[in-house]
């Protein structure tokens, strides 16, 4: 059992999108078993699929790195969001008006500096919609939620080098933004909206850092404004940009891949017990969707609310994993399948992936209790079984979150 945690004011004009109208693949009609349409989509209905063998994670990804973050207080970060290149990680909290992009040192964990700040002033930002390291480039890239533009930092300082204009506004809601990726050896950078009515006319564009487009997919579907629907990039596959969309109050989610200039539909699934699309259903037994999409895989991952407190503003969900949804992208078989952590033997389904790793993070309460399991029931190479009792020798409570990447085969 876990606790989700929603902030009150964010849910209050909460409207999710059902991805059905995207692209026009599919309908919101009866029930269907799977179907594939001719433009590739997969479609199923959730209450139709089957449960499916387990799989061990282990099959998707090598070995695995655990790297402690330094604990000074400038250091410390909470659960967030990751971008991993060879050399650094970066954590940041999406939307959050207090915490800025971190940046670490891959290697040894230890904190190198602060990618821009929190404010209004020049290479500050109120609240980060995504980022990504671009190594090669010796860059950092953040966009934020209420600003029309993207900001590129000194890898090596922090400081702001640039703000790239986008050459359409591309209008979004209060909780997502837009999405993202740098190509820094072709200087370019393709945007992606949510394609609401009335806003931004591309679905998708690639711009050079000037602001000139070089091509776009003119937008050919609409939705109305949704200030929850989210729409995330994990940039698992070299040379394409996945869309995963999801939604929680609204029938479908659909997951989406943008290659050789064409945005491409790969799989979405229905589920039962729709409500309005301003309203977010936060009761027990509600379903939580979180969508992955892998080289070989499209995944959403599947848990159900199971009580909520309330402390002030912030709401506390108790929820617990179900199997996930998982379809072979060789075969196009969909069914229910339970990822199974045989690695660390922590919470099955409980898995993120991004810049081609699974990685996971865990507070150090959590990793105490987590690394002495994996020491005893986990399949640890013995490097791993050493750096996981040599973190778990000085761990303290009030130390800095700890990090599993594993590299996707």
């Amino acid at each position: 059992m876990k606790t989700l945690l929603i902030n009150a004011a964010r849910c209050s004009s909460a409207v999710l999108l059902s991805a059905a109208v995207l692209l026009g693949a599919v309908s919101c009609g009866p029930k269907s078993t799977t179907h594939r349409n001719p433009e590739g989509l997969v479609s199923v209905n959730y209450a139709d699929l089957k449960q499916g063998e387990d799989i061990l994670i282990s099959e998707w990804v090598g070995e695995p790195e655990f790297i402690a973050l330094e604990s000074r207080p400038e250091a410390l970060v909470t659960d967030g969001l990751l971008t991993i290149s060879d050399q650094y990680i970066g954590v940041y909290r999406k939307n959050s008006e207090t915490t800025p992009f971190k940046l670490f040192d891959r290697a040894t964990g230890k904190y190198l500096r602060d990618i821009g700040g929190i404010g209004r002033g020049p290479g500050e930002y109120t609240g980060i919609s995504s980022a990504q390291i671009d190594e090669a480039g010796g860059k950092v890239w953040i966009s934020t939620i209420n600003r029309n533009k993207i900001y590129s930092y000194d890898i090596t300082t922090g400081r702001l080098i640039a703000d790239i204009k986008l050459p359409y506004k591309a209008d979004n809601n209060n909780n997502n933004g837009f999405n993202f990726l740098v190509d820094s050896l072709s200087s370019t950078i393709t945007v992606v909206p949510l394609p609401f009515k009335d806003k931004c006319p591309a679905a998708a564009w690639c711009q050079d850092m000037d602001g000139n487009i070089l091509w776009e997919i003119p937008k050919t579907y609409t939705m109305e404004e949704n200030v929850l629907l989210t729409m995330r990039t994990g940039r698992n596959t070299p040379g394409t940009m996945d869309l995963c969309f999801e939604s929680n109050n609204t029938a479908q989610d659909t997951l989406y891949v943008l290659e050789d200039r064409e945005i491409k539909p790969i799989l979405t699934v229905q589920f039962e017990g729709i409500t309005e699309p301003n309203y977010i259903d936060l009761s027990e037994d509600r379903l939580f969707r979180s969508s992955s999409l892998l080289p070989g895989y499209a995944v959403i991952g599947i848990s159900r609310s199971a009580g909520m407190t309330s402390r002030g503003v912030e709401f506390f969900i108790e929820y617990e994993y179900l199997p996930s949804v998982v379809m072979d992208r060789q075969t196009e078989e969909v069914s229910l399948r339970n990822i199974v952590d045989d690695i660390m033997t922590w919470n099955d389904n409980n898995f993120r992936f991004t810049d081609g790793y699974l990685a996971n993070s865990y507070d150090a309460l959590t990793f105490q209790e987590a690394g002495a399991k994996a020491l005893t029931d986990g399949s640890l190479s013995e490097a791993a079984h050493t750096k996981i009792s040599s973190i778990l020798d000085g761990l303290t409570e009030n130390d800095n979150i700890i990090l599993m990447i594993a590299p996707l085969k």
